[in-house]
């Protein structure tokens, strides 16, 4: 089966929508996008290997984890939404750290 790769984030055109980066919202960036996905689902409806048991496929997908916004109206932010997986440092690579607001929220913060 073939892998593919991207030295970019090709969704961010068509979900992130930070004033603070960046992304660009043309037409063209965001018929890239959809361009990318429809061709990824493709490649992928070409396999036919069988999922072995929904219960086995259910403990690897996103869905199960939750979702944690890190997104604010008045300071910059590399994500909007961020994944914190347990029994992995929190997620967290070396340039990163976990904090909490005063609200109890969690949010990823790069410690450059």
């Amino acid at each position: 089966y073939p892998f593919y790769g991207f030295q970019s984030h090709p969704e961010k055109p068509l979900f992130e929508h930070c004033p603070f980066a960046q992304v660009p919202h043309d037409m063209v960036s965001r018929l890239t996008s959809l361009y990318i996905a429809a061709f990824l689902g493709s490649e992928a409806n070409k396999s036919n290997r069988p999922v072995e048991r929904y219960e086995k496929e259910w403990r690897h997908l996103f869905e199960r984890y939750p979702v944690y916004s890190t997104s604010s109206p008045d300071r910059a932010y590399l994500f909007e939404q961020v994944y914190i997986f347990p029994g992995t440092q929190a997620g967290l690579r070396d340039s990163e750290e976990k904090q909490e607001d005063e609200m109890g929220s969690v949010r990823m913060v790069a410690t450059m």
